[in-house]
């Protein structure tokens, strides 16, 4: 761990506390994962440091909520909710975590941007929300197939190869296709199916 590092988690002990208290090990455990991740890609693409970290502390605080608190939290982000989301609200857990974050842990609007949109993407990703998903997709805890297709790519192509990984297992959400299309990725005949 660098010393920089450290220092985020002195300053953000609060936040780390509350992770420790309410989530399981295995979830802190992967938000550890993926703040260092994204703490490493913000240096290589030159982003905030401390926001890409505090982020990735951050994105599955309540990932771990029932359905009706996620539902209850998620509209209260002033994020807009779908249908699709509503109807599977593990989706919910990045938007949820924006309102307890407001209330509880004030942090930058990037920061929340990047963690409302973390699991479905964003139609127009920011640098942030781009540098959270690939974090949080390959971060060390993951057992990945994909990894050595990251070396050597800008951002875009990862978040492309990420989304087109998803894609071999799921019917994306449209806004996962539009932040694919954002990114570069290429339109086909048989692009994306909904």
């Amino acid at each position: 761990m660098q010393e920089n590092e450290r220092m985020l988690r002195t300053k953000h002990a609060k936040l780390l506390g509350f992770l420790k208290k309410e989530l399981s090990e295995k979830r802190v455990r992967h938000s550890i994962a993926v703040a260092q991740r994204a703490y490493e890609l913000a240096g290589f693409f030159h982003a905030d440091k401390e926001i890409l970290w505090t982020a990735g502390i951050a994105h599955d605080l309540c990932r771990e909520e029932n359905d009706a608190k996620l539902r209850e939290l998620a509209v209260e982000s002033h994020f807009p909710v779908d249908e699709y989301e509503n109807e599977t609200p593990i989706l919910l857990h990045g938007k949820a975590a924006v309102t307890y974050l407001r209330r509880q842990y004030p942090i930058s609007e990037l920061a929340y941007f990047a963690i409302a949109h973390h699991t479905l993407g964003h139609a127009s990703p920011t640098l942030a929300l781009k540098i959270l998903y690939l974090a949080d997709a390959s971060s060390l805890d993951r057992d990945i197939d994909f990894r050595d297709d990251l070396k050597n790519q800008n951002l875009d192509k990862q978040c492309c190869i990420i989304i087109e990984d998803l894609k071999k297992r799921y019917t994306l959400h449209s806004q996962t296709q539009h932040m694919y299309f954002a990114c570069g990725g290429k339109k086909t005949s048989n692009s994306f199916k909904n």
